[in-house]
């Protein structure tokens, strides 16, 4: 007894067909271009995520390993006249946290007051 079955086996294409397998082409690649862009993209915001995360775990361990962080913190710069020198003092905690030599701008005095400012009266009139 005969047995009946498939296999797959070359077999030539006509004109229609490869116009067809042609169009199909086309598409496929055009998706696959596509779905490159997009997981090119996609690959880029999580670059980008993966970097932020990683510098935020870079600082805490460094301020675990320091037991220390920078942070703004309200100074004043206090000219010391005496010693010639300008210091910026933290005002939470009172200590020098830099000092400078003074210049020639810091040596003068304002002329007006402490905040130099002149204040005139608005009811005269200049020049009259």
């Amino acid at each position: 007894m005969n047995k009946t079955f498939t296999k797959i086996l070359p077999c030539r294409l006509t004109d229609d067909e490869v116009i067809d397998r042609s169009d199909t082409l086309v598409q496929r690649l055009d998706a696959l271009d596509k779905l490159k862009a997009e997981a090119a993209e996609t690959a880029k915001r999580y670059k980008d995520q993966i970097a932020v995360v990683d510098d935020h775990c870079r600082k805490l361990r460094k301020a675990i390993e320091e037991r220390s962080e920078d942070r703004e913190v309200l100074c004043e710069e206090r000219i010391v006249r005496e010693r010639g020198v300008a210091q910026v003092v933290r005002l939470d905690t009172g200590e020098v946290v830099s000092e400078r030599k003074l210049e020639l701008d810091d040596l003068q005095e304002p002329l007006f007051g402490e905040d130099n400012v002149v204040e005139l009266d608005s009811k005269k009139k200049r020049g009259r």
